[in-house]
């Protein structure tokens, strides 16, 4: 079990969702079980948690902070003010949400303020956090010249090469991409994992498991902030 300050505030971005093929299947709840252990991990331990209000983790996200026994809410959640009108119900909890982030203006409309959008909220996320989890994400249908989690994956490595950054392959999608792509290259993303946990969390597909190697690696980097 991990202590409750462990982190010490130490930032953590999440990029997760479902691609649409899996979109109201199983592995919805196979993503509620990894939010539990890895969102519940960070912010029990002290950690800081940073994301995007994508619709199908904000209220996963809102229920797990909901069940867990802290003062203040340690999430920054970043949504597009044109979205306003729409984002879920549960974005507007003042005592989970506490600091959000509205990105661009709420009349916007059209599809390139929505692309300058995401991409001026991804920069800013990436800045405000120091390690990045990623999983998931759409392969087609998505706003701009790549994929979401793929620039905001890009964006991240661009302003910190050194990571931590974990790539969770149990979603597929445009993450599964970015793995097969790196294995391809012989490329490893940046994080102290040896080889076997490395794999793991790029393959396996026990929630339990990828929780526990990314929480333990994120610890030793927090160490030594």
């Amino acid at each position: 079990m991990l202590a409750k300050n462990i982190f010490k505030g130490y930032p953590v971005m999440l990029s997760a969702s479902l691609p649409n093929d899996l979109e109201n299947r199983y592995q919805s709840q196979d993503l509620y079980d990894l939010l539990v252990s890895l969102v519940g991990g960070i912010l029990s331990s002290g950690g800081t948690l940073v994301f995007g209000g994508h619709p199908t983790i904000t209220p996963l996200v809102h229920r797990l902070a909901s069940s867990i026994s802290i003062k203040k809410s340690p999430i920054i959640l970043f949504q597009l003010a044109r979205h306003k009108p729409i984002v879920p119900k549960e974005v507007y909890d003042g005592n989970i949400f506490t600091d959000i982030r509205w990105i661009g203006n709420e009349g916007d409309s059209d599809t390139q303020t929505l692309v300058d959008g995401l991409s001026m909220m991804w920069q800013e996320m990436v800045q405000t956090a120091k390690a990045a989890i990623f999983m998931g994400g759409k392969t087609q249908g998505f706003s701009g010249k790549i994929p979401g989690i793929r620039e905001e994956y890009q964006r991240f490595m661009e302003t910190h090469p050194n990571g931590p950054v974990y790539l969770l392959g149990i979603f597929n999608g445009e993450t599964l991409n970015i793995i097969q792509e790196h294995e391809n290259q012989q490329i490893r993303e940046p994080n102290f994992m040896n080889a076997d946990e490395l794999n793991a969390v790029r393959h396996s597909k026990d929630t339990d498991w990828i929780a526990n190697l990314v929480l333990a690696d994120l610890r030793k980097t927090a160490f030594q902030q």
